[in-house]
């Protein structure tokens, strides 16, 4: 699945880079469609512990760049000469159809749960006899605000503030330059932190 979307999204990329003549109206483009698209099915996996399905997470993108590429494009929303921003009408779409749509499908919560059950495996502390997880895994899966996950969420505040300054006032290489770098330099770090990790298992699998 991520290598078929690495292409789609490299498709969609050189069919979009040559249809807008600045860099502004692109970057608009990509994070506006990106959030109706991702918002609520990132938020839901990270931060919602009950039912999850599949279905709801396809249901949620689906109808969320749908909706965004329709009241765009199609039927602009026009309240008093001011155009709303399609974004605010499709992350409320998105809810709606991650809600139904959890209604549908397998839960992976049980699901996961399910696995965890299964004897013999490591994972199997994990669950208690009533099928409730336990208090260590939830230590191990839970966000904590004032650590790492909290640095990153604060990160993408300052960076979507950085950016929109760039966008408001058309600085040019905060968008055309900056963003690029900074997504490269992310992209590293990651990729740097993955093959420390890689080694550290080689290494404890050679001694």
């Amino acid at each position: 699945m991520t290598g078929i979307s690495a292409v789609v999204f490299g498709i969609i990329g050189l069919a979009t880079a040559f249809r807008f003549e600045r860099v502004y109206d692109e970057f608009l483009f990509i994070a506006s469609l990106s959030m109706t698209l991702l918002f609520v099915p990132m938020i839901a996996a990270l931060m919602y512990d009950g039912r999850k399905t599949n279905v709801a997470g396809l249901a949620s993108m689906i109808v969320g760049a749908a909706s965004w590429i329709f009241f765009g494009y199609f039927l602009p929303m026009d309240i008093d000469g001011y155009v709303i921003d399609p974004v605010l009408i499709g992350l409320p779409l998105s809810l709606i159809a991650f809600v139904i749509g959890n209604r549908f499908g397998v839960d992976l919560t049980e699901k996961r749960k399910e696995d965890l059950l299964v004897k013999g495996t490591p994972a199997e502390e994990m669950v208690n006899e009533d099928r409730t997880l336990s208090e260590e895994y939830k230590k191990e899966i839970r966000i904590e605000w004032f650590g790492m996950d909290g640095a990153l969420v604060l990160l993408y505040i300052l960076l979507g503030c950085f950016y929109g300054y760039g966008i408001i006032n058309q600085v040019e290489w905060i968008i055309g330059y900056g963003a690029p770098v900074i997504a490269i330099g992310i992209v590293i770090g990651v990729f740097a932190k993955y093959l420390t990790e890689v080694a550290s298992v080689m290494n404890g699998k050679n001694r």
